[in-house]
């Protein structure tokens, strides 16, 4: 029993130091990891840049409460969270590649 608990608790904080991970809080905030660089920034939409991923954060009054070390911290009503890949034509803000900033 206390191996399969040591087992569960290495699995979760390997989970939650791998970098390209997002924490949900319900539907009021969002947290990534692994973040390079804000690409948009606006009340309805904050778009990250993750290296070859990007990650779509729509909503409501979003707010960026902090960038630092790589993790993006944000506020808001949340309605969605969408990963997609360099080139995503669903998202008009994520196409935008690093060297166009």
């Amino acid at each position: 029993m206390e191996t399969n608990k040591r087992r569960a608790s290495e699995r979760l904080m390997g989970d939650m130091l791998c970098a390209d991970s997002v924490v949900l809080r319900g539907d009021r905030g969002v947290t990534a990891y692994g973040c390079r660089r804000i690409l948009h920034y606006a009340a309805d939409r904050i778009c990250l840049s993750l290296g070859k991923r990007k990650l779509s954060v729509t909503g409501e009054g979003l707010i960026c409460l902090s960038f630092s070390a790589g993790t993006v911290a944000m506020e808001g009503r949340v309605c969605g969270v969408h990963y997609c890949a360099d080139v995503c034509e669903k998202c008009p803000f994520c196409v935008r590649s690093e060297e166009d900033a």
